[in-house]
């Protein structure tokens, strides 16, 4: 039994991607954490909807992969291709990054974490 065990323990492992490490830097440092994903969520500065950024991370890019909306002026600001599902927008954008910038007052979701983004200026790879 521990045997079997093992092996299914040890494919795990093989078959897994390890987490990728990203940087968040703020006013006075820099904190690296591993993850493969993350989500960014803040209100639009001028429409005033919920938007949802999803990230995926690889070894030297940000992908964002898709956005998120409540509100439909609010995603129709970034693209004019999107679509209702669930109470929300949703856009498919596969916007490559090398960083992303962020403002105070945005949550940031990696995980099973969650912070806001208090003094947090950029979300990049780490080098």
């Amino acid at each position: 039994m521990k045997l079997i065990f093992l092996i299914i323990f040890i494919l795990f492992v093989l078959l897994s991607e390890p987490g990728k490490i990203i940087c968040l830097e703020t006013r006075d440092n820099v904190t690296k954490i591993p993850t493969n994903k993350l989500e960014l969520e803040f209100r639009h500065s001028v429409y005033g909807g919920c938007i949802t950024l999803f990230v995926q991370v690889s070894n030297n890019k940000l992908f964002i992969e898709k956005i998120s909306s409540d509100n439909e002026a609010s995603i129709s600001y970034y693209t004019d291709q999107y679509f209702f599902r669930d109470g929300r927008f949703f856009a498919e954008i596969k916007e490559e990054r090398s960083e992303i910038l962020v403002n105070d007052g945005w949550k940031l979701k990696f995980g099973n974490e969650e912070i806001f983004t208090k003094y947090l200026t950029k979300i990049f790879i780490c080098g």
